[in-house]
């Protein structure tokens, strides 16, 4: 593994095309060193060779979220074709490591001869491309056999899983610790120099670029496929959760309007009663003293009884509630059922 990444760094040594010496190139950083480096955290002024690396990490990770999602089908006992992870362990062993772990390599040369800070991390990054792409061919042998019959489906979930997790570890340390460690570390100049290196020149991405080639079609397809019904389920998604929203409100609606006629139904009530108590006792000095103390048993009997309404009225209101809810989750439920079984019945077909 050593040899590989010291030839890959010997490689990135000898397709420099500045012609400046080590020396010169020091000098001349120097005297720009009052051009200070582009924020970890700023997308907008990052350098372009790290944006490009920034975007294949994304391209890595939706594939590799598709590998899992296939993984899940295996596991679940769905009929599969091997062919589809074939393709995209292929990409992954070809263009990353042809294209995407090179330019990692030349970048992070440059930086271990900037900073010494940063030569640990450089050379442990740099064994790991070795050994991810060793582990890739391995996993593409199994596959192999796989689709040849050779071995069972289940057989690759195990080794795809590890391949998946190791990738994806790798470039969560590259993008959380080493990348914003580079962008601080090197000046304008160093990037500058970096953009005349052929290596990082662009190429052509045969699954993500603008023309698929063909031994990548059927991965294409099925990444396609995930995307339009992602978008697909987040619409109805969207769609379920506004109309849970608007029986919610309906609902609060309801509730409210029902609050505001037991007011004032018992508003009226305890109005009536009063008036009642009211011309019974004027008719004697005894009941206009006793008219007070009787209104005032009335109200509290009106009161009471609001009370108890009242609390009626609201725990009928968090029943309602709570069925809205529980009718949006069995929706939910019910569309993900619908999609398993769309996907198990293309993939019998």
């Amino acid at each position: 593994m050593r040899s590989n990444a010291q030839g890959r760094r010997q490689g990135a040594e000898k397709s420099r095309s500045s012609g400046k010496t080590r020396a010169s190139a020091a000098k001349q950083r120097k005297s720009q060193a009052g051009a200070p480096a582009a924020k970890a955290d700023d997308e907008s002024t990052r350098p372009e060779v790290l944006k490009t690396l920034y975007q294949e990490h994304r391209y890595m990770g939706s594939l590799l979220a598709a590998v899992s999602a296939k993984l899940d089908q295996i596991e679940a006992g769905e009929t599969l074709d091997a062919h589809v992870l074939y393709e995209a362990v292929h990409y992954l062993t070809q263009y990353p490591d042809r294209f995407h772990h090179p330019r990692e390599d030349l970048v992070y040369q440059r930086a271990a001869e900037v900073s010494t800070i940063l030569q640990d991390d450089v050379d442990t990054l740099q064994h790991e491309h070795d050994a991810l792409g060793h582990s890739g061919k391995q996993l593409l042998d199994i596959i192999s056999a796989a689709s040849r019959g050779e071995k069972t489906m289940q057989t690759l979930i195990s080794p795809c899983r590890e391949y998946i997790q190791t990738l994806y570890r790798h470039m969560e340390i590259e993008e959380a610790v080493v990348f914003p460690k580079i962008e601080q570390a090197l000046s304008a100049y160093d990037w500058e120099l970096l953009a005349q290196e052929e290596l990082l020149e662009p190429v052509g991405d045969p699954l993500f670029g603008p023309v698929i080639a063909r031994e990548y079609q059927k991965i294409a397809r099925s990444l396609r496929r995930s995307l339009r019904e992602e978008a697909e389920n987040l619409v109805f998604l969207e769609w379920m959760g506004i109309e849970g929203m608007l029986e919610a409100v309906d609902v609060l609606t309801m509730g409210w309007d029902n609050t505001r006629g037991l007011l004032g139904s018992h508003l009226r009530r305890a109005g009536e009663e009063n008036s009642a108590i009211l011309r019974q006792s004027s008719a004697d000095i005894t009941g206009l003293l006793l008219a007070p103390l009787r209104c005032s048993v009335a109200n509290t009997r009106n009161y009471f009884g609001l009370v108890r309404e009242l609390a009626t009225l609201s725990r009928d209101l968090v029943d309602d509630i709570g069925e809205v809810r529980h009718d949006f989750r069995a929706r939910k439920k019910m569309l993900k059922g619908t999609r398993s079984a769309g996907e198990e019945d293309r993939t019998l077909h």
